[in-house]
């Protein structure tokens, strides 16, 4: 059984023209914004393509630009690879008076220097060797404690190795059959005999081996330019360490192989990179000594600038 619960005096005749004629204004909204899109869209496409005849010739300049850029680079090749290698050439020749300079402020004013050198040893170190004049066994052992100060980027030093020291300094020797009380000589003289005339006869053969006065030694007094070496009770002291700073020069390989015509022969090789140290010096680890009998080093000393070659005196 169907119950209609509308009153008699409802009529749906109203709401039914009502509910068409909302529906085609909502079908005629629908076609307006239908058409005008497709109109708004094709004159954006027309815009487009409008603007883009009118760039085209700029872009195929461009374009045609870019393709003789690229062949130009092409074609100069070399030059640009010798260009980048006497750049990177003339860089690299600052390297060595900056590593010389900053070495020189941790060089003491007791060690005379006399020469100092610098090459490579591989893509992360490189080798530092200085010769110069010390003229006591404390110096000799201050000069290594003063060059482990340098810091970055030269520093701070992998390793260091000292040699050439000649011991001259009197010193008290141990007891013999000759001499008995261990009475104080230089390194290299004999003993000291017991015996009053035969110390006697000592005495008088030292006097007559020992040349007195001027010897015109190490270059001193000559009048000609030059380093002076040793003197009397000084001696020429080699320092070898090894720092973390890349001296390498740049690699002239690729430029320089476009000037050969032919391979190297069989049994040739390459060129070689940067000398190395052949013969490794004596190394001593920061911290460490050379050996029984190495001097302890001052405390509280401070050691000035170095300062390189030497005068007249």
């Amino acid at each position: 059984m169907r119950l209609n619960l509308l009153p008699t005096t409802v009529k749906k005749g109203p709401q039914a023209r009502t509910a068409t004629f909302v529906s085609v204004l909502i079908v005629l909204v629908c076609i307006a914004g239908a058409a005008f899109m497709i109109m708004d869209s094709g004159n954006q496409v027309t815009y487009a393509k409008n603007a883009d005849a009118k760039e085209q010739p700029g872009y195929n300049e461009n374009d045609a630009l870019q393709k003789d850029t690229v062949k130009v680079l092409a074609d100069s090749g070399d030059v640009l690879r010798n260009v980048n290698l006497y750049e990177a050439m003339d860089k690299h020749t600052d390297e060595y008076p900056k590593l010389y300079n900053f070495v020189k402020q941790y060089i003491p004013n007791f060690y005379r220097l006399t020469s100092l050198t610098a090459e490579s040893a591989g893509p992360e170190s490189s080798t530092i060797t200085m010769v110069g004049v010390i003229g006591s066994f404390q110096d000799y052992a201050d000069l290594m404690l003063a060059l482990l100060r340098i810091p970055q980027p030269y520093g701070p030093v992998v390793s260091i190795g000292r040699s050439g020291f000649q011991h001259t300094e009197a010193f008290v020797p141990p007891v013999d059959e000759t001499d008995k009380l261990g009475r104080v000589r230089k390194p290299g003289s004999n003993p000291v005999p017991d015996d009053p005339l035969k110390r006697l006869e000592y005495y008088i053969n030292q006097g007559s081996t020992t040349q007195l006065g001027y010897q015109a030694l190490a270059n001193y007094g000559s009048g000609q330019p030059g380093a002076r070496g040793p003197r009397v009770g000084e001696s020429l002291v080699t320092i070898r360490m090894v720092v973390p700073y890349n001296l390498q020069t740049p690699d002239p390989r690729a430029t320089l192989s476009l000037f050969g015509s032919a391979a190297p022969a069989a049994g040739t090789t390459a060129p070689a990179g940067p000398p190395t140290t052949t013969t490794p010096p004596p190394v001593t680890t920061p911290g460490g000594s050379d050996g029984p009998g190495a001097p302890s080093s001052r405390t509280g000393r401070r050691p000035a600038g170095g300062k390189a070659g030497a005068s007249d005196e």
